[in-house]
């Protein structure tokens, strides 16, 4: 207050006088700003009925012979060029790598062949345009419905560790085993104990598969081997059995 009075006697205003220039100052900033928007929001209308209006179309190679079935380039003419009014998506899912591998494993999205990619594109956006969904969405053993809200609880014994359930499912679950319960976010961490869990899941089920590959080639080895001096070790073995 010192230091304002002291301002206002040098600059020869009083109290009053330095309230209502103030007062003034602001107003004729809040009306600039007001401009300045009313005039963004017109631009981007222009462009948004420019983009509206631009022809997508599409060229086609055809053939002069009939009998030719020889697939021909198709040359679709879409706009290259990103129209301004096109707005920026921020999702914490792809922020960083850790996360979107994160969420591509608990989902199980695969991009090896195109129905998989088409399918896992298709989710990949529906988590950027929907970023309170659950990342990962568990299906209740018990009901069978999905588990979007509260909490749900894992077993890691029952099912090959692939148990969950919802809570109203609790109380009358089989499973007698210990249940973890995780609450249902909307997010995904790849430094979360669930998502380490995922992982040890993920690495667990791989490796039962390949013990079980082994297993049916020796099975399949033994069965077709008469040499009884065999060198292969889980020759002998399957034999006994």
């Amino acid at each position: 207050k010192a230091e304002e009075t002291k301002d206002s006697k040098e600059a020869g205003e009083t109290p009053e006088q330095r309230k209502e220039r103030l007062e003034k100052e602001q107003k004729e900033k809040e009306e600039k700003a007001k401009k300045a928007k009313e005039e963004e929001d017109a631009k981007m209308k222009a462009a948004i009925e420019i983009w509206e209006k631009q022809e997508i179309s599409c060229t086609r190679e055809t053939c002069d012979n009939t009998n030719d079935h020889i697939l021909h380039y198709v040359d679709e003419n879409l706009p290259v060029v990103t129209p301004d009014h096109d707005k920026i998506l921020k999702n914490h899912l792809l922020e960083t790598r850790h996360a979107f591998l994160s969420l591509c494993t608990g989902n199980r999205y695969q991009f090896d062949q195109l129905r998989r990619a088409k399918h896992s594109t298709m989710m990949v956006l529906y988590h950027l345009h929907n970023p309170e969904a659950p990342a990962h969405l568990y299906t209740c053993s018990e009901c069978s419905k999905d588990i979007l809200t509260g909490k749900r609880y894992h077993c890691d014994m029952c099912n090959g560790g692939d148990y969950d359930i919802c809570e109203r499912c609790r109380n009358k679950a089989k499973c007698k085993h210990t249940l973890t319960p995780y609450v249902v976010t909307g997010g995904v961490n790849a430094e979360t104990s669930e998502a380490q869990r995922m992982q040890r899941v993920h690495e667990m089920r791989r490796a039962r598969k390949h013990s079980l590959a082994l297993f049916l080639q020796a099975l399949v080895h033994s069965s077709k081997c008469e040499d009884p001096g065999c060198k292969e070790a889980p020759c002998k073995k399957m034999k006994d059995l």
